[in-house]
């Protein structure tokens, strides 16, 4: 069962993938959402044995490292951490896959669709968290990598939420909300509260929506749905959100020291920037007047049952799902992690402190905000429209909005300072290396080096009798000596060698005849070579032998 897990969504996709114009476009999605659907009651399964009862599972397919006392398995295991991801993931996939029989009906490319969907996970963006959690027992034990978590976990909760606002577009909006909820999972890894962050991660993946466009007069249900997504989004009382969103506020107070304080403020202001990206969201889509042209509206309609039963399911985890598993995942003494999956240190427990001792004013004061948000951006929207539009109008408003909506400006500084600064670092190393020194060490220095040595080796091609017969010498001379030259005495060799190289460059600078002269200087000539005293250069080859013999064995005796 826990194999098939693994194995049916890859089946799926390959049965999709490469026998798609076998089994069409029909056969396609009715395989990959069978094995998604079947791999989904699989899970649920493996939640009540592994989860519930406290039964973990491991398989080992085959021993990766085996060396003496070292014993490395090749295995799968499922703990209480493990079955609870697989319940989001593949539920939230498995919405996916029959949403998309709808929504992908037009499309040409079906089959290669669904191949690719069957290996993808909607929930990929949490294996970050997922991983955090994982690696609880290190982290425990590393103050600084929590304190490391709490403040990045907040920044970034402020920052995209901040970003969420100013965004115009639904997709971007719903971007930037996964981005802050993810940093709301970073605080909660930050104060050791592991269940916490693995309870909002699961209840986030049941109240996200998607595009939905239109107004309420042509899609109600969508309307519903955005609606119920929204309020569990903004923490309302009694949805799913409200559940982790809110402990996770109450836990950052309960830690009792001055960063997890710190933390719950700046939370507290990403979460009233949620509520107004929500309302404004919800708001410009379905409650205000239409703004776009008659033939955008003509063709706007609800989905299918396919399309349409995703958003209800999801629609009503948004409202129960939360208050159901409460008490499973964070509620007092649960023992669904009794396994060790998730580890907490002693000093690190705060689930009293947050329970009994955070005033109720601080408990109180995130609801305070959402409503008060809420109320005064619709009321803003309504009785004062024009004057925000003014106000955007201005220089200020302008460059606070062309700010905030272009992200902090933080990827105009990446692109200036860090992107253009690799491109050239990157072209310089390219310009040195691959098309300088690699070149003139490689292709085109070889090319260099056979040219020079064949022009050195042609050099030596004197066409006189007596440089020959000089050369055999020095054969012979090597075949003679080399077999009696220790390593001791590579002095000799060496010494030996140059020498006779400097003979071959004396002799290789010589004049040679011109083809001009008579025969009778060019006999002249080459005889000269051996008379000491005699010919054109002096001495003759004969004394430089003779110099040079007498060099190697003052060099042998020293």
């Amino acid at each position: 069962m826990y194999l098939a897990i693994i194995v049916l969504p890859i089946m799926g996709s390959i049965v999709s993938g490469f026998f798609g114009r076998v089994v069409g476009v029909s056969g396609a999605q009715l395989i990959t959402c069978t094995s998604v659907l079947i791999t989904t009651c699989l899970a649920i399964a493996a939640f009540l044995e592994v989860g519930l009862n406290n039964v973990p599972v491991s398989i080992e397919l085959f021993r990766w490292v085996d060396s003496e006392s070292l014993a490395v398995s090749w295995a799968f295991n499922f703990d209480s951490l493990t079955v609870t991801m697989l319940i989001p993931v593949l539920i939230v996939s498995s919405l996916v896959h029959i949403y998309s029989v709808g929504y992908m009906s037009h499309d040409p490319h079906n089959q290669r669709f669904f191949s690719y969907l069957s290996l993808f996970a909607a929930t990929l963006v949490t294996a970050g968290v997922y991983l955090l959690m994982r690696s609880s027992p290190l982290i425990e034990y590393s103050p600084t990598v929590l304190i490391l978590c709490l403040w990045i976990g907040s920044i970034t909760t402020v920052f995209s939420s901040l970003i969420g606002l100013f965004q115009q577009d639904i997709k971007k909006v719903i971007a930037y909300s996964t981005m802050s909820q993810l940093g709301m999972m970073v605080i909660a890894v930050g104060l050791s509260s592991y269940n916490i962050a693995l309870f909002h991660l699961v209840n986030h993946a049941l109240f996200d929506f998607r595009k939905y466009g239109g107004l309420i007069a042509f899609l109600p249900l969508s309307y519903t749905v955005m609606l119920v997504a929204s309020l569990s989004l903004v923490a309302f009382p009694f949805m799913t959100g409200f559940y982790s969103k809110d402990f996770i506020l109450e836990s950052a107070y309960g830690g009792h020291h001055l960063s997890s304080i710190a933390v719950y403020f700046i939370a507290t202001i990403g979460a009233l920037f949620t509520t107004l990206y929500s309302v404004k969201v919800l708001y410009l889509t379905f409650l205000t007047s239409a703004n776009g042209p008659l033939i955008n509206y003509k063709g706007a309609h609800e989905g299918d049952i396919a399309m349409s039963l995703p958003l209800i399911i999801l629609g009503f985890a948004s409202i129960f799902f939360g208050y159901i598993t409460k008490d499973l995942f964070i509620g007092m003494g649960t023992g669904f992690f009794t396994d060790n999956s998730l580890f907490i240190h002693p000093m690190h427990e705060i689930m009293l402190e947050t329970e009994f001792a955070v005033p109720t004013l601080f408990k109180l004061l995130p609801l305070f905000l959402t409503l008060t948000a809420s109320a005064l951006s619709l009321v803003y929207s309504e009785v004062l429209p024009k004057s925000l539009v003014n106000f955007k109008l201005t220089r200020f408003g302008y460059n606070i909005f062309g700010f905030f909506n272009q992200r902090f400006l933080i990827e105009a500084f990446y692109n200036r300072y860090i992107t253009r600064f690799i491109l050239r670092l990157g072209g310089q190393t390219t310009k040195v290396l691959d098309k300088g020194s690699v070149e003139a060490l490689g292709p085109y220095g070889l090319e260099r080096g056979l040219l020079k040595l064949s022009r050195s080796l042609s050099s030596l091609d004197t066409g006189v009798i007596t440089t020959y017969a000089l050369y055999i010498l020095m054969g012979l001379i090597f075949y003679i000596l080399i077999p009696y030259i220790t390593l001791i005495d590579i002095s000799i060799l060496l010494s030996l060698i140059v020498a006779l190289l400097s003979i071959i460059d004396k002799t290789a600078s010589l004049d040679i005849p011109s083809p001009n002269l008579s025969v009778k200087s060019h006999l002249y000539m080459q005889s000269s070579f051996l008379r000491p005293g005699k010919g054109p250069k002096g001495d003759g080859m004969l004394s430089a032998l003779l110099a040079w013999g007498a060099r190697i064995r003052s060099l042998a005796t020293f």
